[in-house]
């Protein structure tokens, strides 16, 4: 088989090209975005993830000041207006606690005890 510049140049051999080329511009495009993004892109709801002062590791550590035990799960939220961490603990007394640490301080509440009933903010 042989190599038709020609073939390439003229009808629908040009519009395969062109096609090609914009497809391959895009996701090089694509890519020097998502790079000068830091990689973070938007998250599956569209939005930007949150950049916050406190590290998930210090919201756990706050956390587990705050209430002794185990962390088992934490979720950057956004409750009413400021940005929080979410810290589900498994106490030292054996109750499950929601702990609120503050985003941007690293202030965490007291942890409301799991009383067992639904939650109806969710």
């Amino acid at each position: 088989m042989r190599f038709d510049a020609r073939r390439m140049v003229a009808g629908r051999g040009l519009l395969v090209t062109v096609v090609a080329a914009g497809v391959l511009a895009a996701g090089g495009a694509t890519a020097a975005i998502a790079a000068a993004d830091g990689g973070e892109g938007a998250s599956p709801s569209g939005e930007k993830p949150a950049r916050t002062a406190v590290s998930l590791t210090q919201a756990a550590d706050a956390a587990l000041k705050a209430v002794p035990g185990t962390v088992q799960e934490i979720e950057l939220d956004d409750e009413h207006g400021r940005t929080v961490w979410e810290v589900d603990v498994a106490g030292a007394d054996g109750k499950e606690h929601e702990v609120t640490v503050d985003a941007a301080t690293g202030k965490a509440d007291d942890g409301k005890a799991d009383d067992g009933k639904a939650d109806d903010d969710d």
